[in-house]
């Protein structure tokens, strides 16, 4: 298994990717495609670890981005 930092990195860059290559035009777009990233994750975790645990990870997880989105500066979207 990776660093945890190795696995940040590495996501990054897939979701970057993911991103580019569905050619979003606008910041709604990217929401979209976001949500979507968030959707498949949770059932991979429930197809994985069962419902209960996706949802209380879900939940986990977006505490932590209500309590660090001012953090955030993240700069994936290219201009197309």
């Amino acid at each position: 298994m990776v660093t945890p930092e190795t696995a940040e990195r590495m996501c990054n860059k897939l979701v970057e990717a993911y991103i580019n290559a569905c050619k979003p035009r606008d910041l709604n777009d990217v929401l979209n495609l976001t949500m979507k990233l968030i959707g498949m994750a949770g059932l991979a975790i429930a197809a994985t670890h069962g419902k209960e645990a996706a949802v209380e990870l879900i939940h986990s997880v977006a505490e932590h981005v209500g309590e660090n989105a001012h953090r955030s500066h993240a700069e994936i979207v290219k201009k197309h």
